[in-house]
């Protein structure tokens, strides 16, 4: 989807939009949506996109759903306005009108930093990711921001059971509304909840899948995850098929996913996305936006770092949560201390963007800014590219607004998070799944990167952009050490991304 506007005549060019005249307004909303009567609607909407154009008054508004499930993307440039859920758009956009791209060094910051590059921005100054909870207005000349994020009242009485019963009613419309769904389940408590939750209501209707590895990987790496989405599968008496993953396809799904994802990620699940999204049939289930919502490990880093030093910035303690790159900014810009400055910065203000005690914040922040930036893209992308559709049950809004209304220690009791899960579920899935670690989507990055053809790996071309430490990137291209694995990865898809981008020649 697409749509540009000539800013001094308002003429109208657009594609995949339905396009809707409602009184003096124009409105051009995504699939699904054609009943919103008003770009506001949208605050209340699951999934789309949805711009409103008064032509008369030379007025545009524009916004994504209020927990971000559909991307947005927009470019202010050359007198004129384009809007897309797709790099790929931008792509042919920026060459059709020779625009040239300046690389963000705060955002390359933020992106070594988090592992992805926050919503709100992007990797070029003259790109901009919409954020959720937020409309944007273009008026003579200027954009501006609205936010419209609403803090959620903890109810008296409102209990797990509550949340429980939204959770199914979300799970009811899907099926009443599908003929069949694979599951992408890891074996975690998240997804192994939504194998019960539809396998329990449809049957046969429904199987599990999860990635599977060729029996070299196997063999020197084990198999992940997969013994415990086998106990589930055979819980639920389900199917379980398989998303392959060896080299050669995980090379073939890394070029995929940095020609046309919204940014460089260096999270390696979003590779397994795209395995999972090549083996679905039609519909894909997922467990995510389970941490965020229900308690996850950042928030036992961050609430044991600040209770030991309560004097650090919360700023400083979040980035390092990510335990991604942070704290070595300095070795890997030339300019790192500042970028470091930067960053603590950034995340200081958007934890004080929210209300209520630390723990409320942070289900604020990993709500709304880190699955509306980098979760649901994440399920997004794939389903684009492989013409299936996926939802996150565990994240629908009526879901979020419940758990919200609950206590937050009902969600989360240091250091144990998921707790509604766990409660609602102990006896419908395998106690040996309540009780596991969070392991995160195991993927043998040592064995895949090792296998990368050597011109793959070589992120040389970063040296021009002027950005970088000569020293970090020549020691990345030769480092065996397992930290470094990921920081090499982070690094070669931040060089493939940047290639396939035209406009960006910062080479």
């Amino acid at each position: 989807m697409w749509l540009e506007i000539e800013l001094d005549t308002f003429k109208i060019r657009q594609n995949g939009f339905f396009e809707k005249t409602h009184a003096q307004h124009v409105l051009y909303l995504s699939p699904g949506i054609e009943n919103l009567s008003s770009v506001r609607g949208l605050m209340e909407q699951e999934r789309g996109i949805a711009i409103e154009i008064d032509v008369i008054n030379r007025l545009v508004t524009f916004g994504r759903d209020y927990l971000g499930q559909y991307p947005l993307l927009f470019m202010h440039v050359g007198g004129k306005l384009f809007l897309t859920d797709d790099m790929l758009h931008i792509d042919d956009w920026v060459e059709n009108n020779k625009i040239k791209l300046t690389l963000s060094e705060e955002s390359m910051a933020l992106y070594f930093s988090l592992g992805y590059v926050p919503q709100g921005m992007a990797l070029f100054d003259e790109i901009t990711s919409c954020e959720n909870v937020t409309l944007y207005h273009y008026k003579n000349g200027k954009i501006t921001e609205e936010g419209l994020f609403t803090p959620i009242r903890e109810i008296e009485n409102h209990s797990i059971y509550d949340v429980g019963k939204c959770l199914s009613e979300e799970v009811s419309k899907l099926t009443n509304r599908h003929p069949y769904f694979d599951i992408w389940c890891s074996g975690g408590i998240d997804s192994s909840v939504m194998a019960h939750c539809f396998i329990s209501r449809d049957g046969n209707r429904s199987e599990i899948l999860t990635l599977g590895y060729d029996e070299k990987t196997k063999i020197e790496f084990g198999d992940g995850e997969i013994q415990y989405a086998r106990e589930m599968a055979q819980h639920c008496q389900s199917p379980l098929r398989y998303a392959q993953l060896s080299s050669d396809s995980f090379l073939k799904l890394h070029k995929q996913f940095t020609e046309g994802h919204i940014s460089p990620v260096i999270d390696t699940c979003v590779i397994a996305k795209y395995a999972l999204a090549r083996e679905t049939r039609n519909i894909a289930i997922t467990g995510e936006g389970g941490d965020p919502i229900f308690g996850g490990v950042k928030n036992t880093s961050v609430l044991f770092a600040h209770a030991q030093h309560p004097k650090l910035s919360l700023g400083w303690i979040y980035a390092q949560a990510h335990c991604r790159f942070f704290n070595r900014l300095n070795e890997i810009f030339i300019h790192g201390k500042d970028l470091s400055d930067y960053v603590v910065e950034y995340l200081m203000k958007k934890i004080e963007r929210y209300p209520g005690g630390l723990l409320r914040k942070l289900f604020y922040l990993n709500t709304i800014e880190k699955q509306g930036g980098m979760i649901f893209p994440q399920s997004y992308y794939p389903e684009k590219r492989y013409g299936i559709s996926t939802y996150h049950p565990l994240t629908h809004l009526s879901v979020y607004q419940s758990a919200f209304q609950l206590a937050d220690s009902e969600r989360y009791a240091y250091p144990d998070g998921k707790l509604v899960l766990s409660t609602l579920y102990r006896n419908k899935i395998p106690d040996s799944i309540i009780k596991r670690k969070k392991s995160g989507t195991i993927i043998p990055l040592k064995s895949f990167v090792e296998n990368m053809p050597t011109a793959y790996t070589d992120v040389s071309n970063l040296k021009t952009t002027g950005l970088f430490s000569d020293k970090i990137l020549e020691q990345v291209s030769v480092s065996n050490e397992e930290e470094s694995q990921l920081l090499i990865y982070g690094f070669m898809t931040l060089n493939q991304w940047l290639l396939n981008r035209k406009g960006g020649s910062y080479a």
